[in-house]
């Protein structure tokens, strides 16, 4: 099962998104700033409707077809007037598409809202349109009058993210989800930019189930990894890694980011790491 390649090379995504923002330039250019700005304050509402299209099943019940409202709504049990107005609202946030029967059909950018969808990140929306980051970006205001610390989420529910996501398994399992959705869009683009050795041993520190670990190794047979998360993600990663033949070559270290783990490697690996704890190393 090889992990989906990025569709275009970075330096042609990169590109695409400069070309984007110089057309929302212009676009503010014509538009008076007030106007403009009105458009950007709803940012909020349009990540809310995402996530809900996500969590309520609409997008996986819109599938690759266009519906009809109300029988969606009744095939999920929802509110048919409701379904409508998001149904609807998603046409005008160009998440969807109403054609003259008034069905729906997801367009070309909501498509990855569904599970299924080859890239979907529909994990990484719901994350983001979830209550707990709603909550936590309520301390912004804090922050900048007191500092970073607490965080906004220590403010908000007393302690860290982690330790909430250990008393609420199914954020834990959600965000889990998120990274490795994100992981896998370019996994493979990061697994030939960088010349990992083709020898010895690579730890990829907070590795989820191992997908980056995995396509590094794919291209390097003969080297073997390490791969520390918390050890309910371990536990996921091992059927993932016996998927992909690499069970055998890569080791499974469980590991408190924010506490001390002792790791033997000639390469550490940490992507999207932040406040990581400290790690005592050992180079071959």
């Amino acid at each position: 099962m090889p992990l989906p390649p990025f569709p275009i090379p970075w330096a042609v995504f990169r590109a695409g998104l400069a070309l984007r923002r110089r057309v929302l330039d212009l676009a503010d250019l014509i538009l008076p700033a007030e106007g403009a700005m009105w458009d950007f304050a709803a940012g909020m509402q349009r990540t809310k409707l995402a996530g809900a299209l996500v969590n309520t099943g609409l997008a996986d019940a819109l599938g690759e077809s266009a519906r009809d409202p109300a029988a969606v709504a009744a095939d999920l049990g929802l509110d048919p007037e409701v379904t409508v107005r998001v149904l609807r609202a998603a046409a005008a946030s160009r998440l969807a598409r109403v054609d003259r029967d008034d069905r729906v059909r997801l367009s070309r950018i909501g498509a990855p809202l569904r599970a299924d969808h080859p890239r979907s990140i529909a994990s990484w929306v719901a994350y983001q349109a979830a209550h707990t980051n709603a909550l936590s970006y309520a301390h912004l205001e804090g922050l900048l009058r007191d500092g970073a610390e607490p965080s906004g989420h220590r403010r908000a529910f007393g302690d860290s993210i982690w330790h909430y996501f250990a008393e609420h398994p199914e954020e834990g399992t959600r965000f889990g989800s998120a990274m490795r959705e994100l992981t896998a869009i370019d996994a493979a683009a990061l697994a030939r930019a960088y010349p990992w050795p083709r020898r010895g041993v690579i730890c990829d520190v907070a590795g989820g189930i191992g997908t980056l670990l995995a396509a590094i190794l794919d291209r390097r047979g003969t080297a073997t990894g390490v791969l520390i998360d918390a050890p309910e993600v371990l536990g996921e990663a091992e059927s993932f890694l016996r998927s992909r033949g690499l069970a055998d070559r890569i080791e499974r270290r469980p590991g408190d980011l924010f506490g001390e783990f002792r790791v033997h490697a000639d390469v550490y690996v940490l992507k999207w790491i932040q406040g990581v704890g400290k790690v005592v190393t050992s180079c071959a």
